[in-house]
């Protein structure tokens, strides 16, 4: 299980996608590429997006676990995402396979701000099975988690759903 939204699916995309994506980087800067949100880099080099989901497409389980590996040495990354576990981007990436990653990958790529927020609460990964979850208490669900559930989740055909938690009253 994962609890850091869509940290553990960002980093995993630009983890696949990072070959293209420091070939590319305007600085010719591998640590700016592994640094900078994908978000951005998809906005900069959007006239190579065919290029970077074909790498994600076409990436190995080895060269993938490579850059996992150096992602999370990057202490900028650590910093913006400190539950994000490499362990799970590899097991998310075995549920996922590089087809699904790469479809992600274009559809994010569609809006990357307007997806880079919105994403469920939880990713549970279970006996071979994917399902993304929002836990709420009082509130209602956000404008940007309906964008990611129209937008993504549905289109993906992800499992999506929301879990209401309500306090009670401990009897002793």
């Amino acid at each position: 299980m994962s609890f850091c939204e869509g940290g553990s699916v960002l980093l995993l995309m630009k983890a696949a996608a990072l070959e293209t994506l420091a070939k590319r980087n305007t600085f010719s800067d591998r640590s700016d590429a592994i640094a900078r949100y994908l978000e951005a880099q998809l906005t900069i080099l959007a006239e190579y997006t065919a290029e970077i989901v074909e790498t994600v497409r076409s990436i190995t389980p080895d060269a993938l676990a490579r850059n996992v590996v150096e992602l999370a040495d990057s202490t900028t990354l650590c910093s913006f995402f400190p539950r994000v576990k490499p362990e799970f981007m590899l097991k998310l990436y075995e549920q996922m396979g590089n087809e699904m990653l790469a479809d992600l990958l274009q559809a994010f790529s569609v809006a990357p701000y307007d997806y880079r927020a919105g994403w469920p609460d939880l990713i549970l990964l279970t006996n071979g099975t994917m399902k993304f979850v929002e836990v709420k208490t009082s509130d209602k669900l956000l404008d940007t988690q309906m964008r990611f559930a129209k937008g993504i989740g549905k289109p993906m055909g992800f499992d999506c759903g929301v879990v209401r938690l309500k306090a009670t009253k401990a009897t002793i």
